[in-house]
């Protein structure tokens, strides 16, 4: 019916708007409530990828959308290992290039988020993908702090599932 019809066009182009901001297909755009449902969707989707991986690996000051999501898979079989932050804030890439060479085949998702609302620390996200890509290790990052406030480009930091929220950037 033509209302329906509307609608649809409309949520096309919203879709299509959305993906050309951070370079994805149009196709690869699922539209949530908000960032914690969107960061929540991802990592259970991430989990629900390989059932046989059982841990979780994310840093000790991520945002609660990750970090209460992790705690609840926590009590639901998985293990969730969370990594230290540097002296700077960016989380330690030494501890995790360590974590994927002895326990990649255990690990269903790498969850770090872009950019820190608190502390304003930017995770070095392209190292991070290319190393948990290199143990075949999906990554989610929440970017809401980060998408439209800096450029994002999804084919050259080739995330595997972006989080974020249009409130921040309306």
């Amino acid at each position: 019916h033509r209302i329906g019809q509307e609608a649809r066009y409309r949520v096309d182009c919203a879709r299509e708007s959305v993906a050309k901001l951070i370079g994805a297909l149009p196709s690869e755009i699922t539209f949530t409530s908000g960032g914690t449902e969107a960061a929540n969707l991802a990592i259970q989707t991430a989990c629900c990828a390989n059932p046989k991986r059982t841990v979780i690996v994310t840093s000790k000051i991520e945002h609660a959308a990750v970090g209460e999501m992790v705690d609840v898979l926590c009590e639901q079989e998985y293990e969730v290992i969370r990594l230290d932050n540097c002296d700077n804030g960016v989380v330690c890439i030494e501890q995790l290039q360590q974590l994927l060479q002895e326990r990649a085949g255990d690990i269903a998702v790498v969850s770090i988020m872009w950019c820190n609302n608190e502390t304003g620390v930017i995770e070095p996200l392209g190292k991070i993908v290319e190393l948990c890509h290199n143990h075949d290790v999906l990554v989610h990052s929440d970017g809401t702090q980060w998408v439209a406030k800096m450029p994002v480009d999804v084919k050259e930091v080739p995330i595997d599932l972006l989080s974020f929220a249009a409130h921040k950037f309306h």
